[in-house]
């Protein structure tokens, strides 16, 4: 169901057969990515996990609507990324290794860089600002599977990675110059890296306590 609706909200993104197939299906994907979170052990990493799912669902809504609403969108995924990162750091330290935050930190000057001489003055702050806890939710779970390699921190490492390509082509297509199949990686790795988060949550075990 997430596949074929994904690929319908995919299509639907280049006005195929309709652009009503884009505004039905990509929420409709994320809640039904969101259901896979929801179906996980209870525990504070899940609540967390479907907390960030659910601004991203708002985040999707606004980044579609007809009117220009990025900067609330862009809200949204903040506390998306920021739900991510204390998930992750629940059951992992900051920092260890260092080297996924050197690393991301370098690649995420880098990307804001290529991207400045396309964002207007108002909207340089918030970007680099999401650029920074996209950056930051992204090593973080790398450093996670790193001190305790298992399923989920993995599918979680891999998810992470793909939110990072999702949006930096996102942010390309956007404020640089935009491509014809910007759609389908946008999409295809956005939806790819919520469901393996959503499904990370069903492959840990409970914190003490929990």
């Amino acid at each position: 169901a997430i596949i074929f609706c994904g690929l319908l909200a995919i299509v639907g993104s280049y006005n195929w057969p309709g652009r009503n197939f884009y505004y039905i299906f990509k929420p409709v994907t994320t809640i039904l990515i969101l259901f896979v979170a929801l179906t996980a052990p209870a525990n504070k990493y899940k609540i967390l996990i479907v907390i960030g799912i659910l601004f991203a669902l708002m985040g999707d809504i606004f980044l579609m609507l007809p009117s220009d609403q990025f900067l609330i969108g862009l809200i949204c995924f903040l506390v998306t990324h920021i739900c991510y990162i204390v998930a992750f750091l629940l059951d992992s330290r900051f920092g260890r290794p260092i080297w996924p935050d050197f690393l991301l930190a370098v690649i995420a000057i880098a990307i804001f860089e290529l991207l400045s001489g396309g964002i207007v003055s108002s909207m340089k702050l918030p970007v680099a600002i999401y650029a920074a806890a996209l950056s930051f939710m992204t090593a973080q779970a790398i450093a996670r599977n790193r001190q305790d390699q298992n399923l989920g921190s993995r599918l979680a490492a891999i998810g992470a990675i793909l939110f990072l390509i999702s949006d930096t082509t996102l942010a390309y297509d956007r404020f640089v110059s935009g491509f014809a199949a910007a759609h389908a990686i946008i999409l295809c790795t956005y939806y790819t890296a919520q469901y393996l988060i959503a499904l990370s949550a069903r492959c840990r075990f409970a914190l003490p306590g929990e």
